[in-house]
């Protein structure tokens, strides 16, 4: 399922030339522009949500540290989901996965109407689930449940309308659950190689 996923966003060759990346993705939720930034390498990772192009949250993960930032304070996450969160990291979550002991095929779903395969990677504060349309190899949802100090939070991102660039395929279209409401957001900027620095990741 891997293999065909990569075969399917531009093949494997072309994802491992991949230092680094950067995705922007923008929808509108209460009246607010919502903004996600995203950036990775092979062991970094940092997404920013913006309101109003105001930054609102934060989370970065960088070696044996994970945390989110809120205005100019650093929250740390427990080490348990950093450990849920690794196999995760890298320019793409599925170079992880496809190494990953913990990940499981639990066999195939319908989604929007097509089979997909089901990825299942367990952990003891995140579960993350992976979808693969059976016929092109493409993600086209995550499902993701986080289950922290006795409470449970689910989050579902499904993906759509994958459009190339420099020679990779990016979803166009990602609809999420942001609290009880669905946003659709855009694929603003998508990056191949842009040009990181440690101050990214602070």
């Amino acid at each position: 399922v891997m293999d065909a996923y990569f075969e399917a966003i531009g093949g494997k060759t072309a994802v491992d030339k991949i230092q680094s990346l950067k995705l922007v993705y923008e929808g509108s939720a209460m009246g607010s522009t919502i903004k996600t930034e995203e950036k990775r390498t092979a062991d970094k990772y940092v997404q920013t949500t913006f309101m109003n192009d105001a930054p609102m949250m934060g989370v970065i993960a960088k070696g044996d540290e994970l945390f989110m930032k809120q205005g100019g304070n650093k929250v740390p996450l427990p080490p348990e989901m950093q450990k849920d969160m690794k196999s995760t990291i890298g320019i793409f979550p599925e170079q992880g996965i496809a190494i990953s002991k913990k990940a499981k095929l639990t066999g195939t779903e319908d989604v929007d109407g097509k089979a997909a395969y089901k990825i299942e990677v367990p952990g003891s504060i995140v579960q993350a689930t992976y979808f693969y349309d059976v016929e092109s190899g493409l993600k086209v949802k995550e499902a993701t449940v986080i289950t922290m100090n006795g409470q449970t939070q689910n989050q579902e991102v499904n993906y759509k309308e994958y459009q190339e660039v420099d020679g990779i395929k990016f979803p166009s279209v990602k609809v999420g659950s942001m609290g009880p409401q669905m946003i659709e957001s855009k694929l603003l900027e998508a990056v191949i190689n842009v040009e990181v620095t440690e101050a990214d990741f602070e």
